[in-house]
């Protein structure tokens, strides 16, 4: 059960044990022939059979070039694809360091793209396990009046919605709700998409890859210099949360200038660690001051920093005054009772 405010800040790695690709394997996916990794990485993510003849078994990485062909000339976009895909593979980088940074050029196509993989790798037989239910366990250990409103935010670098989906299939199923109900109740979790989704759930379903067109105009791009009210939105989500756990983040400085590194000055800060290299702990600490701890595995995913640390800080048992002695009265030779109480300051620097 959450007692003090707490923040999940999710990065592409959040949703990676349901199905959903990495930042790595976006690139990838968008670019199947192209990339060196293409193939391997389609044949990890094959699409749904899709009952075309263009349907190819053998060759995942020719049905999604397909897919995204098919997707991107329906929506009128076969002009642009062959400067879109040299612009794009020539850089090197990720499509949203890619669309922030050519947004002006190849902001519709690109969008299309990234909704059109997506949707398609969102998949409700991917949702159980893992850490979403982890969380569940935590969040709703007897019922959802104990998922208090205001006490878990979540502000995420994702465009899918496999959080919203998961915990509004634990509302219907494991407490009964309708679907108008779970999604009161959802409304108990404050959630924002820094860079906007696929589309409301109730606009475009979950994996509804039909509507890739409709969803890429709900993503949006926050460019070099960050947009000033998502920046405050997110700062005060920070600001007002005692404890900070960051879920699959890459720490791209793009994303770290945007959540404003001063919002986390007393905080007390987790982080998953799998795939962070070297560099990127090297940058952490020096323009953040993370500290990290000696004892601590070196590649921790969700579920083993779950595990391993309590994310939503010490719990306090409740304490059973009725029978209490008063001082006055208290037997000799018995002590005062150890009174306990919540850790209001912090050490300086992140805990990793």
């Amino acid at each position: 059960m959450i007692e003090e405010p707490t923040c999940l800040i999710l990065g592409a790695g959040a949703s990676a044990p349901y199905g959903l690709p990495t930042t790595r394997d976006l690139r990838n996916l968008i670019l199947p022939l192209r990339s060196e990794a293409g193939a391997v990485t389609a044949a990890r993510f094959p699409l749904k059979k899709p009952g075309r003849s263009w349907a190819d078994g053998e060759h995942p990485e020719s049905e999604w070039n397909m897919y995204l062909h098919l997707i991107s000339e329906a929506a009128g976009f076969k002009e642009s694809l062959p400067s879109f895909y040299a612009k794009f593979n020539g850089s090197d980088r990720s499509i949203d360091w890619f669309l922030r940074r050519h947004d002006p050029t190849f902001g519709e196509v690109a969008r299309l793209h990234i909704a059109a993989v997506l949707l398609a790798c969102e998949r409700e037989d991917k949702l159980s396990g893992d850490w979403y239910q982890m969380l569940s366990e935590e969040i709703l250990p007897r019922n959802l009046e104990s998922l208090e409103e205001g006490k878990l935010s979540v502000i995420s670098f994702n465009y899918d919605r496999s959080f919203e989906r998961y915990f509004l299939n634990q509302f219907e199923n494991l407490c009964a709700l309708s679907p108008e109900e779970a999604l009161t109740a959802l409304g108990r979790i404050q959630i924002v998409h820094v860079y906007g989704q696929l589309g409301t759930l109730d606009y475009v379903s979950y994996g509804a890859s039909e509507k890739a067109h409709t969803a890429s105009k709900q993503i949006r791009t926050v460019r070099l210099e960050p947009e000033e009210d998502v920046q405050a939105r997110i700062g005060k989500m920070i600001r007002d949360s005692t404890y900070i756990n960051f879920i699959g983040f890459g720490f791209d400085e793009d994303n770290i200038h945007l959540l404003g590194p001063e919002n986390f000055k007393g905080k007390r800060v987790y982080s998953t660690t799998h795939g962070m290299g070297a560099r990127t702990r090297a940058k952490i600490q020096r323009d953040l001051g993370v500290r990290f701890l000696a004892k601590e595995p070196l590649e921790m995913k969700a579920d083993q920093l779950l595990r391993v640390k309590d994310l939503f800080g010490p719990k306090i048992p409740p304490r059973n005054t009725s029978n209490r002695p008063s001082g006055a009265n208290r037997p000799s030779g018995t002590s005062r009772p150890r009174i306990l109480t919540r850790p209001t300051t912090f050490q300086s620097g992140w805990d990793i």
